[in-house]
């Protein structure tokens, strides 16, 4: 019923676009190009009972509805492959969302919700009713097409045996090299480190969210001053930064307000730094703020995974958190710009927002923006409860 078109400004003509848009004819009728895809299921997921008394069927009617129905793909959106599918039966389209979303759903479940089936694809927080699971990979990042479904696929669930999902623990993956002409060498990743860039684009069509850095702002005003394009790939740290060892000059800048420094002396940030061949700079604890952005000189140079070098810790896509032992390729350098005059800091934060297209009543938008909210101790870079 709404569309969200995402463009850049530097390149698209936004106002032309929209007029594109909104002048475009309706897609004409013909015969559809949508593919059948059975999936094989054990429904015997933990919120089954649940939907079952929500639904007034008893579980086993539940199950019967789910594997007689043919469920088609509106769209995939939200974690890469995880498509909304319609079609469920009226008893089964009322049931709502759970009151509490769980942190972490495990890959292969099969749940509903608000009117909507679909499988998570991957581990992630999630807050539909769950009512099985599948064996089938929904997506690889790797291999085109990349997602199996598609918008306007036909689904159909197949009982069938399914292993149990694994609970065993993602094993550990090896350490990043470069044969690069100029490195650095990450001795401690620090409490969460991850290579970012400006994020992935145009692929939400196969659900894949843009990630990038949390803070675009900083991370650009970072580039700028070690003279990268804006969108090079640099560093951000979580709290506690990383201890990184350079194999070549290079110049470097952070932007944050964690203390810094280089071979154990203190140094400033919000400036460019030159760092030796050799030397170590240190990115310690953050003294107000949650984010530090690290760039250097010529930007980092790690493979790029649909396009883009960022971690995305919704989906798992990228290298992931830096760990010792890591060593980071750097791509040829500019001019660096000198240091930036940071802003006064006020002691909350006032978040923008741009009211949807959804109709709901007034009194919504007036208690969002009269209420002050407090960060979950739950929340995470995917999300802030």
């Amino acid at each position: 019923r709404s569309v969200t078109v995402v463009a850049d400004p530097t390149a698209t003509d936004v106002a032309a676009l929209g007029q594109a848009l909104a002048s475009m004819p309706p897609a004409p009728a013909g015969r559809s190009t949508a593919k059948l895809v059975e999936i094989s299921v054990a429904l015997d997921g933990s919120d089954l009972d649940d939907v079952a008394g929500l639904a007034h069927l008893s579980p086993s009617r539940v199950v019967e509805l789910l594997t007689s129905t043919d469920l088609q793909v509106a769209f995939v959106g939200f974690a890469p492959g995880f498509a909304y599918l319609v079609g469920l039966p009226p008893e089964l389209a009322s049931v709502p969302r759970r009151p509490t979303p769980r942190p972490a759903v495990p890959g292969g479940t099969v749940a509903l919700a608000g009117g909507f089936a679909g499988i998570y694809p991957q581990t992630s927080p999630g807050g539909w009713q769950l009512v099985g699971r599948t064996g089938m990979r929904l997506f690889d990042p790797h291999t085109p097409p990349f997602s199996v479904l598609r918008a306007g696929d036909v689904v159909r669930l197949r009982l069938d045996e399914v292993p149990a999902v694994s609970t065993a623990p993602t094993a550990r993956r090896q350490p990043l090299w470069s044969d690069a002409a100029r490195t650095l060498v990450v001795q401690d990743g620090g409490l969460l480190s991850f290579v970012q860039d400006r994020g992935r684009m145009a692929v939400a069509g196969l659900g894949v969210p843009r990630a990038g850095a949390a803070d675009p702002y900083a991370m650009r005003i970072a580039n700028e001053l070690v003279g990268n394009d804006e969108n090079a790939a640099g560093i951000e740290a979580t709290v506690q930064g990383p201890t990184l060892r350079f194999s070549s000059p290079a110049h470097v800048a952070v932007v944050g307000t964690s203390e810094v420094a280089i071979d154990g002396r203190g140094v400033l940030s919000d400036t460019v730094l030159p760092v030796g061949a050799g030397q170590t700079m240190t990115v310690g604890i953050g003294r107000d703020g949650l984010r530090t952005y690290v760039a250097i000189g010529g930007g980092i140079d790690i493979a790029t995974v649909l396009g883009s070098r960022s971690s995305d810790v919704l989906c798992g896509l990228g290298a992931g958190p830096l760990s010792g032992g890591d060593v980071l390729g750097l791509g040829t350098a500019g001019r660096p710009r000198g240091r930036r005059r940071p802003a006064g800091t006020s002691g909350a934060a006032a978040i923008r927002i741009i009211v949807g297209p959804d109709e709901f009543p007034v009194t919504t938008v007036e208690r969002l923006l009269s209420t002050t909210w407090e960060a979950d101790p739950t929340s995470n870079r995917t999300g802030v409860r």
